[in-house]
């Protein structure tokens, strides 16, 4: 046995289940190809520049993502697909925002592989954003069946026990394919802010939405696709459509079993398509992530008002103690 091992190689002595992370990782790298070791790094570069995507550094992140070497298709269905699974897993929309910026940025990206007869085929980063998103939702319809085959699960448990295991099952699987969907839509709606998208996956997203209306978290969703994307739905030829979803979410406010919060958020939404999407007032949701110089910026005018407040109070305080004063000494002298 000792003949089969790479005597050269003193990783190879040790056997796999001594081994440590960094060796298996040291191991898994000796036995990748030159290109394959560049093609790593530069995902390892890219998921750094995801880690420290804020709006600060947007920037100088985004220019040190074009400077990448991202030259085949195995790369840049890689850097989709890493865009993708940190706007899906992310909370908030904050994140979805910046991410969608950052494919803006990269839109024009492409690369060239070898087609047939000799041909080149120019793929862009445009394309392969269209396609994962497809995907994305189509994983939606997909795990539609998969919930079929845990219910029917259920349902034939033979015993308590396996059938409380099997539901537990199926809630966990709701949670983590609902949060992927939200995230997916969230992000979605981002892409068409910014014109990266047509309005055929819009409206595909918000029926989805709309099919319960008792789940708050896909109505509050909804709430903010709507509000992201109404202004350029709301159009002559789509008319009929978007007057659909708005009967829906006025049926939901008077019928639905939802909190009083959601109700107020979604009749905002009423207001402002009545109000030709102009908004009355700031809206209950603000999407766009602000820097650290704003919040500092935010943070020195309170601090202003508030020296301001209290010296106009001390000034009325000031005021109203003369005012007692003289007139303490008007009643002496009244009274001399």
């Amino acid at each position: 046995m000792a003949k089969d091992m790479d005597i050269g190689n003193p990783l190879a002595l040790r056997p796999r289940e001594g081994r440590s992370w960094l060796e298996r990782r040291t191991m898994e790298d000796l036995q990748l190809t030159e290109e394959e070791r560049r093609t790593k790094a530069v995902f390892l570069k890219f998921q750094a520049i995801l880690n420290k995507l804020t709006p600060q550094k947007f920037r100088a992140l985004a220019e040190k993502t074009l400077q990448l070497p991202i030259n085949t298709e195995e790369r840049l269905s890689g850097v989709v697909d890493r865009i993708f699974r940190r706007a899906l897993i992310m909370e908030g929309p904050n994140y979805s925002v910046a991410y969608a910026n950052l494919c803006r940025v990269m839109a024009l990206l492409k690369v060239e592989t070898a087609g047939t007869e000799g041909k080149t085929n120019v793929i862009t980063f445009f394309r392969k954003l269209m396609t994962k998103c497809q995907q994305e939702f189509d994983k939606d319809k997909h795990y539609d069946e998969e919930r079929e085959v845990m219910v029917k699960a259920i349902e034939e448990a033979a015993t308590p026990e396996a059938k409380k295991q099997c539901k537990e099952v199926l809630e966990l699987a709701d949670i983590r394919a609902r949060r992927r969907s939200l995230g997916n839509i969230r992000f979605i709606g981002e892409l068409f802010k910014l014109k990266m998208l047509s309005e055929t996956i819009i409206h595909e997203c918000i029926v989805r939405l709309l099919r319960s209306s008792t789940d708050e978290e896909s109505l509050e969703c909804l709430a903010l696709l709507i509000t992201t994307t109404g202004k350029d739905l709301d159009i002559e030829k789509a008319k009929p459509l978007t007057d659909l979803y708005f009967n829906r979410i006025s049926e939901i406010i008077k019928k639905g079993k939802i909190s009083l919060r959601l109700k107020f958020i979604l009749q905002d939404i009423l207001d402002l398509r009545s109000n030709k999407w102009v908004p009355r007032r700031r809206m209950w949701q603000d999407s766009q992530p602000k820097t650290i110089d704003q919040i500092h910026a935010e943070a020195r005018m309170e601090a202003e008002q508030q020296k301001q407040m209290i010296s106009q109070h001390q000034a009325m305080n000031y005021g109203r103690r003369d005012s007692c004063d003289l007139d303490t000494v008007g009643g002496r002298r009244k009274g001399r």
